[in-house]
Protein backbone atom coordinates (compact mmCIF):
# COMPACT_ATOMS: atom_id res chain seq x y z
CA UNK A 1 0.00 0.00 0.00
CA UNK A 2 1.24 3.48 -0.86
CA UNK A 3 0.15 6.64 0.95
CA UNK A 4 -0.14 10.11 -0.52
CA UNK A 5 -1.32 13.63 0.26
CA UNK A 6 -3.01 16.40 -1.71
CA UNK A 7 -1.02 19.58 -2.18
CA UNK A 8 -2.28 22.74 -0.49
CA UNK A 9 -3.29 24.71 -3.57
CA UNK A 10 -2.39 28.01 -1.84
CA UNK A 11 1.28 27.05 -1.80
CA UNK A 12 3.68 26.55 -4.69
CA UNK A 13 3.39 22.99 -5.92
CA UNK A 14 7.16 22.49 -5.91
CA UNK A 15 7.24 23.47 -2.21
CA UNK A 16 4.39 21.04 -1.54
CA UNK A 17 6.30 18.26 -3.29
CA UNK A 18 9.24 18.76 -0.94
CA UNK A 19 7.04 19.05 2.15
CA UNK A 20 5.00 15.93 1.36
CA UNK A 21 8.20 13.98 0.68
CA UNK A 22 9.75 15.22 3.94
CA UNK A 23 6.81 13.78 5.88
CA UNK A 24 7.34 10.28 4.51
CA UNK A 25 4.53 10.07 1.95
CA UNK A 26 4.99 8.02 -1.22
CA UNK A 27 3.33 10.39 -3.68
CA UNK A 28 1.55 13.70 -4.17
CA UNK A 29 -2.08 13.76 -5.28
CA UNK A 30 -1.49 16.82 -7.43
CA UNK A 31 -4.38 19.21 -7.97
CA UNK A 32 -4.30 22.23 -10.23
CA UNK A 33 -7.01 24.58 -8.96
CA UNK A 34 -8.32 26.91 -11.70
CA UNK A 35 -7.87 30.17 -9.77
CA UNK A 36 -4.18 29.42 -9.21
CA UNK A 37 -3.35 27.50 -12.40
CA UNK A 38 -1.68 30.49 -14.08
CA UNK A 39 1.06 30.38 -11.42
CA UNK A 40 2.16 26.81 -12.22
CA UNK A 41 5.86 26.52 -13.06
CA UNK A 42 6.24 23.08 -14.59
CA UNK A 43 10.05 23.23 -14.68
CA UNK A 44 10.24 23.89 -10.94
CA UNK A 45 7.77 21.08 -10.24
CA UNK A 46 9.75 18.61 -12.35
CA UNK A 47 12.96 19.59 -10.56
CA UNK A 48 11.36 19.00 -7.14
CA UNK A 49 9.99 15.63 -8.24
CA UNK A 50 13.38 14.57 -9.57
CA UNK A 51 15.11 15.66 -6.36
CA UNK A 52 12.69 13.79 -4.10
CA UNK A 53 11.67 10.81 -6.22
CA UNK A 54 8.08 11.44 -5.10
CA UNK A 55 5.34 9.74 -7.12
CA UNK A 56 2.43 11.67 -8.65
CA UNK A 57 -1.27 11.11 -9.29
CA UNK A 58 -3.17 13.80 -11.19
CA UNK A 59 -6.33 15.38 -9.81
CA UNK A 60 -8.69 17.60 -11.82
CA UNK A 61 -10.68 20.09 -9.76
CA UNK A 62 -14.42 19.29 -9.44
CA UNK A 63 -15.14 23.01 -9.76
CA UNK A 64 -14.52 22.96 -13.52
CA UNK A 65 -17.97 23.23 -15.19
CA UNK A 66 -17.22 20.65 -17.89
CA UNK A 67 -20.88 19.67 -18.35
CA UNK A 68 -22.41 23.12 -17.85
CA UNK A 69 -25.46 23.65 -20.12
CA UNK A 70 -24.03 26.83 -21.66
CA UNK A 71 -21.60 26.01 -24.48
CA UNK A 72 -19.36 29.07 -24.03
CA UNK A 73 -18.71 28.14 -20.38
CA UNK A 74 -18.03 24.50 -21.28
CA UNK A 75 -15.53 25.65 -23.92
CA UNK A 76 -13.47 27.59 -21.38
CA UNK A 77 -13.59 24.68 -18.91
CA UNK A 78 -12.38 22.18 -21.52
CA UNK A 79 -9.54 24.50 -22.49
CA UNK A 80 -8.50 24.50 -18.83
CA UNK A 81 -8.72 20.72 -18.56
CA UNK A 82 -6.66 20.28 -21.72
CA UNK A 83 -4.00 22.54 -20.23
CA UNK A 84 -3.90 20.33 -17.13
CA UNK A 85 -3.67 17.20 -19.27
CA UNK A 86 -0.66 18.61 -21.11
CA UNK A 87 1.02 19.46 -17.80
CA UNK A 88 0.30 16.02 -16.38
CA UNK A 89 1.74 14.40 -19.50
CA UNK A 90 4.93 16.42 -19.05
CA UNK A 91 5.17 15.07 -15.51
CA UNK A 92 4.77 11.48 -16.83
CA UNK A 93 1.71 10.80 -14.71
CA UNK A 94 -0.12 7.47 -15.07
CA UNK A 95 -3.54 8.16 -13.48
CA UNK A 96 -5.67 11.32 -13.58
CA UNK A 97 -8.80 11.70 -11.42
CA UNK A 98 -11.99 13.26 -12.77
CA UNK A 99 -15.17 13.90 -10.76
CA UNK A 100 -18.69 13.66 -12.14
CA UNK A 101 -19.91 17.19 -12.74
CA UNK A 102 -22.59 18.78 -10.57
CA UNK A 103 -22.27 22.18 -12.26
CA UNK A 104 -25.58 21.85 -14.11
CA UNK A 105 -28.29 24.21 -12.82
CA UNK A 106 -31.91 23.61 -13.89
CA UNK A 107 -31.10 20.24 -15.49
CA UNK A 108 -33.08 17.08 -14.66
CA UNK A 109 -31.49 13.79 -13.54
CA UNK A 110 -31.61 12.08 -16.93
CA UNK A 111 -29.84 14.96 -18.62
CA UNK A 112 -27.28 15.08 -15.83
CA UNK A 113 -26.38 11.48 -16.61
CA UNK A 114 -26.38 12.16 -20.36
CA UNK A 115 -24.12 15.20 -20.08
CA UNK A 116 -21.81 13.46 -17.62
CA UNK A 117 -21.40 10.42 -19.86
CA UNK A 118 -20.46 12.75 -22.69
CA UNK A 119 -18.03 14.53 -20.37
CA UNK A 120 -16.34 11.31 -19.22
CA UNK A 121 -16.06 10.04 -22.80
CA UNK A 122 -14.44 13.29 -23.98
CA UNK A 123 -12.08 13.49 -20.98
CA UNK A 124 -11.10 9.84 -21.46
CA UNK A 125 -9.99 10.56 -25.03
CA UNK A 126 -8.01 13.66 -24.03
CA UNK A 127 -6.23 11.77 -21.24
CA UNK A 128 -5.61 8.58 -23.28
CA UNK A 129 -4.29 10.57 -26.24
CA UNK A 130 -1.55 11.74 -23.88
CA UNK A 131 -0.70 8.22 -22.68
CA UNK A 132 -2.49 8.39 -19.32
CA UNK A 133 -5.48 6.65 -17.75
CA UNK A 134 -8.59 8.44 -16.52
CA UNK A 135 -10.07 7.43 -13.15
CA UNK A 136 -13.56 8.53 -12.13
CA UNK A 137 -14.14 9.41 -8.47
CA UNK A 138 -17.26 8.43 -6.53
CA UNK A 139 -18.96 11.69 -5.69
CA UNK A 140 -22.24 13.20 -4.43
CA UNK A 141 -25.83 12.45 -5.40
CA UNK A 142 -26.76 11.36 -8.04
CA UNK A 143 -23.25 10.06 -8.76
CA UNK A 144 -22.66 8.36 -5.41
CA UNK A 145 -23.65 4.71 -5.94
CA UNK A 146 -22.29 1.73 -7.90
CA UNK A 147 -25.46 1.78 -10.02
CA UNK A 148 -24.86 5.38 -11.00
CA UNK A 149 -21.28 4.56 -11.94
CA UNK A 150 -22.45 1.66 -14.09
CA UNK A 151 -24.57 4.12 -16.06
CA UNK A 152 -21.71 6.61 -16.40
CA UNK A 153 -19.11 4.02 -17.42
CA UNK A 154 -21.17 1.76 -19.67
CA UNK A 155 -18.99 1.08 -22.71
CA UNK A 156 -16.09 3.12 -21.31
CA UNK A 157 -14.07 0.12 -20.17
CA UNK A 158 -10.71 1.87 -20.15
CA UNK A 159 -11.81 4.35 -17.50
CA UNK A 160 -10.83 3.11 -14.05
CA UNK A 161 -12.59 3.80 -10.73
CA UNK A 162 -11.51 5.92 -7.77
CA UNK A 163 -13.42 5.45 -4.50
CA UNK A 164 -13.63 8.25 -1.94
CA UNK A 165 -14.45 6.57 1.37
CA UNK A 166 -15.73 9.83 2.85
CA UNK A 167 -18.20 10.13 -0.02
CA UNK A 168 -19.26 6.52 0.49
CA UNK A 169 -20.18 7.38 4.07
CA UNK A 170 -22.32 10.30 2.90
CA UNK A 171 -24.06 8.16 0.30
CA UNK A 172 -24.81 5.47 2.84
CA UNK A 173 -26.23 7.84 5.44
CA UNK A 174 -28.41 9.73 3.00
CA UNK A 175 -29.63 7.09 0.57
CA UNK A 176 -29.06 3.59 1.91
CA UNK A 177 -30.54 3.63 5.40
CA UNK A 178 -27.22 4.17 7.14
CA UNK A 179 -25.26 1.67 5.05
CA UNK A 180 -21.82 2.72 3.88
CA UNK A 181 -21.41 1.98 0.16
CA UNK A 182 -17.69 1.10 0.10
CA UNK A 183 -18.19 -2.65 -0.12
CA UNK A 184 -20.93 -2.25 -2.72
CA UNK A 185 -18.44 -0.42 -4.95
CA UNK A 186 -15.86 -3.17 -4.50
CA UNK A 187 -18.45 -5.86 -5.24
CA UNK A 188 -19.38 -4.10 -8.47
CA UNK A 189 -16.00 -2.90 -9.73
CA UNK A 190 -13.34 -5.03 -7.96
CA UNK A 191 -9.93 -4.73 -9.59
CA UNK A 192 -11.14 -1.77 -11.66
CA UNK A 193 -10.73 0.31 -8.48
CA UNK A 194 -7.17 1.65 -8.63
CA UNK A 195 -7.16 4.59 -6.20
CA UNK A 196 -8.73 5.62 -2.87
CA UNK A 197 -9.26 8.80 -0.87
CA UNK A 198 -9.54 8.58 2.93
CA UNK A 199 -11.04 11.24 5.21
CA UNK A 200 -13.55 11.09 8.04
CA UNK A 201 -16.98 12.67 8.55
CA UNK A 202 -20.23 12.11 10.42
CA UNK A 203 -22.30 11.19 7.38
CA UNK A 204 -23.76 14.65 6.75
CA UNK A 205 -21.02 16.78 5.20
CA UNK A 206 -17.85 16.05 3.25
CA UNK A 207 -15.88 17.68 6.05
CA UNK A 208 -12.48 16.02 5.38
CA UNK A 209 -11.82 15.41 9.06
CA UNK A 210 -8.89 13.49 10.48
CA UNK A 211 -9.18 9.71 10.64
CA UNK A 212 -11.08 8.82 13.84
CA UNK A 213 -12.82 12.21 14.03
CA UNK A 214 -16.04 10.91 12.50
CA UNK A 215 -18.23 7.82 12.43
CA UNK A 216 -16.56 5.78 9.67
CA UNK A 217 -15.65 2.26 10.80
CA UNK A 218 -12.06 2.21 9.57
CA UNK A 219 -11.34 -1.33 10.73
CA UNK A 220 -14.23 -2.51 8.57
CA UNK A 221 -12.95 -0.43 5.63
CA UNK A 222 -9.52 -2.10 5.90
CA UNK A 223 -11.18 -5.52 6.12
CA UNK A 224 -13.01 -4.77 2.86
CA UNK A 225 -9.74 -3.76 1.17
CA UNK A 226 -8.18 -7.03 2.34
CA UNK A 227 -11.16 -9.08 1.20
CA UNK A 228 -10.91 -7.66 -2.31
CA UNK A 229 -7.12 -7.69 -2.50
CA UNK A 230 -6.71 -3.93 -2.76
CA UNK A 231 -3.04 -2.97 -2.47
CA UNK A 232 -2.64 0.27 -4.37
CA UNK A 233 -2.69 3.98 -3.47
CA UNK A 234 -4.47 5.72 -0.59
CA UNK A 235 -4.54 9.51 -0.39
CA UNK A 236 -5.20 11.02 3.04
CA UNK A 237 -7.49 13.86 1.99
CA UNK A 238 -7.51 15.46 5.45
CA UNK A 239 -8.07 19.22 5.32
CA UNK A 240 -7.79 20.68 8.82
CA UNK A 241 -6.10 23.87 10.02
CA UNK A 242 -3.18 21.87 11.43
CA UNK A 243 -1.43 19.54 8.98
CA UNK A 244 -0.24 17.37 11.82
CA UNK A 245 -3.69 15.76 11.56
CA UNK A 246 -2.79 14.61 8.05
CA UNK A 247 0.31 12.80 9.28
CA UNK A 248 -1.48 11.41 12.33
CA UNK A 249 -4.25 10.10 10.07
CA UNK A 250 -1.80 8.23 7.86
CA UNK A 251 -0.11 6.72 10.90
CA UNK A 252 -3.46 5.70 12.37
CA UNK A 253 -4.46 3.95 9.15
CA UNK A 254 -1.15 2.09 9.14
CA UNK A 255 -1.83 0.96 12.71
CA UNK A 256 -5.29 -0.26 11.75
CA UNK A 257 -3.87 -2.14 8.76
CA UNK A 258 -1.38 -3.92 11.04
CA UNK A 259 -4.09 -4.64 13.59
CA UNK A 260 -6.42 -6.19 11.01
CA UNK A 261 -3.58 -8.27 9.54
CA UNK A 262 -2.91 -9.88 12.94
CA UNK A 263 -6.45 -11.22 13.29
Amino acid sequence: MKFGAVNNYKNKIEDEVRWIHSKGFDYIDMTFEPVFSSKIKIGSIKKALQETGLGVIGHISPSLPLAFPLKSIRKAAWEELTKYADLFKELEIKYVTLHPSLQMPLVDIEKKFKYNREMVKKADKIIRDRGMTLILESFFYPFDTPGAFERLLDGLDRVMVHIDIGHCNLAGRNLSGGKDTTEDFFKKFGSRIVHLHFSDNYGKYDSHKAIGDGNIDWERIIEILNDYGYDSTITLEVFTDDRKHLIQSRNKIKEIINKVKKR
